[in-house]
């Protein structure tokens, strides 16, 4: 898979990942940063790892009307990127790096408890039962990732890293 890297002021968050184009956006230099650049390729990654890609997931005037699933491509990279910055895998102190996916405080909680207060990695079984909850959550918080969830759809590209990675869990 070959990628392109631009910057484009026009996108309306700080990265962006075409899964049509293999693009990356970044919305000026500033925003060339690991955490946005972790999530964006690992929106890379949700394309290679979930069957027909993400990419059907996105609206077009040929697919107007596509199967729920964007939220969960959303969420899953978002809470993945707050998992790293809550076990301190950003190399930053653990807490630190959170919470990008809600501002709720009892979002925080919910992360320290599957985390085991950063010192682990959390498996479907830790997260399970306020997953869901939290990705509504995050959809009205960031009211441009308010698309239809598909709630049978489990964050497996994120857990097929947890299950090939050495990371505590």
């Amino acid at each position: 898979m070959k990628f392109n890297f631009s910057v484009d002021h026009t996108i309306p968050g700080q990265g962006a990942f075409d899964p049509f184009t293999n693009d990356f956006k970044f919305k000026d230099d500033g925003a060339i940063i690991r955490d946005v650049f972790t999530e964006e390729f690992f929106h890379a990654y949700q394309k290679i790892y979930y069957p027909g890609g993400t990419a059907q997931y996105v609206a077009t005037t040929s697919n107007p009307n596509p199967p729920a699933g964007r939220a969960n491509m959303e969420f899953e990279a978002w809470l993945m990127r707050d998992i790293m910055g809550m076990t301190g895998t950003q190399q930053s102190p653990p807490s630190s790096g959170c919470c990008h996916a809600s501002a709720d405080p009892q979002y925080f909680l919910w992360l320290t408890t599957i985390t085991n207060n950063g010192a682990k990695w959390p498996q479907w079984s830790d997260m399970q039962e306020k997953y869901y909850f939290w990705m509504d959550r995050f959809k009205a918080e960031h009211p441009i990732y308010n698309f239809p969830t598909n709630y049978n759809l489990k964050p497996d590209a994120y857990l097929s890293i947890l299950a090939n990675s050495t990371c505590p869990k």
